[in-house]
């Protein structure tokens, strides 16, 4: 997955809806799975290993 930023003013944001809607199904996984790892580490102060199972605190 590339990493890209773009700017924009505030009014004039685009809708996430249709930013997922344009990517292929293995990216919107990718982008899924990469959000749970962030907040289990979060929620569990980053001493829960990250893995392809589920884990909990």
């Amino acid at each position: 997955m590339q990493k890209v930023v773009n700017k924009y003013k505030l009014h004039e944001q685009p809708d996430d809806y249709n930013y997922w809607k344009s990517k292929i199904y293995q990216e919107r996984i990718a982008g899924l799975e990469q959000t749970r790892e962030e907040y289990n580490s979060w929620k569990c102060n980053g001493w829960v290993k990250t893995s392809k199972s589920l884990s909990y605190c």
